[in-house]
């Protein structure tokens, strides 16, 4: 498997990443409340960070997309339906174990079923630990596309294991893109706001400039 492409000019993949924010009271009041029943449920086992928040992730059910439209929601309307989609999850997890000063990235990317030929895609909440490596939370319905431990030495070596296990699934990873949260969530309301919602999937979509080459058995 190889990758090409070129980084973004704007901000949306590399360069110097910006501090990500989070206050959870941007949450509406019943999302909040679903939040923090599922932080209570986690934190006999894990009590901060990344581990916290992939003890949450484990709390609610994986929300399938039928065809290959999102659905038509904000992040606080999933967390009140108690079932997220990779994307959404990916938000939470970024919340949770969000740490002042740490950049926050969102990894976005596209698989076909060679089969079907069903466009659909992947998303993950990547972080840096503080020995400067790269590990990721995930949420989906093959466990190979779960969480990453941080043993990666890039954010794109992160993306490429999720690529790997897209073929060991017997699907073919496309492309995929890398964006610092804080710009490409920029002006978004997509905790309480459906249509701020379809825009930062649109954004994440435009993030994935990295073409995938990928050869079958």
């Amino acid at each position: 498997m190889t990758e090409t492409g070129s980084t973004r000019k704007d901000g949306m993949s590399h360069g110097a990443p910006t501090s990500y924010r989070f206050d959870a009271r941007e949450y509406d009041v019943e999302a909040r409340e679903a939040l923090l029943k599922a932080c209570a449920c986690a934190t006999p086992m894990a009590s901060a960070g990344v581990a916290l928040a992939a003890r949450v992730l484990d709390q609610f059910e994986y929300f399938t997309i039928v065809g290959d439209t999102p659905p038509d929601r904000s992040v606080s309307d999933a967390l009140r339906q108690g079932a997220l989609t990779c994307l959404e999850a990916a938000l939470v997890a970024m919340d949770i174990a969000f740490q002042e000063g740490i950049p926050a990235y969102l990894m976005a990317m596209t698989r076909r079923d060679p089969t079907s030929g069903g466009l659909l895609g992947h998303a993950a909440y990547i972080y840096q630990n503080a020995a400067g490596l790269f590990g990721s939370l995930a949420f989906s319905r093959h466990a190979l596309q779960g969480h990453r431990m941080a043993e990666f030495r890039s954010k794109e070596d992160v993306a490429i294991s999720y690529a790997h296990s897209y073929v060991r699934l017997g699907l073919m990873p496309l492309c995929f893109g890398i964006a610092d949260a804080a710009v490409v969530t920029d002006g978004l309301q997509w905790r309480t706001n459906a249509q701020h919602m379809a825009c930062l999937h649109a954004r994440l979509q435009e993030t994935q400039e990295f073409a995938l080459e990928v050869e079958f058995a």
